[in-house]
């Protein structure tokens, strides 16, 4: 969560295995990481899992496809 643009060449490799395996719809969060504040994105300094900010950020990425409006 620190850099996420760093794990782009691994999320490409996992997009496209998934692609393979006929899984076409798959929301890279790499971009909206990095355009939020390190501050914002994380729980805190000592808690790198994502902050309910960012979740509330993935869920508004996730929900068109879920409810297939996409």
């Amino acid at each position: 969560m620190e850099d996420p643009v760093s794990s782009v060449p691994y999320v490409d490799r996992v997009q496209q295995h998934l692609e393979s395996l006929g899984h076409p719809d798959i929301v890279k969060l790499t971009d909206a990481a990095a355009a939020m504040p390190i501050e914002e994105r994380v729980v805190s300094r000592a808690d790198a899992h994502p902050s309910a900010a960012f979740n509330a950020v993935v869920a508004d990425l996730l929900y068109p496809l879920i409810a297939g409006e996409s």
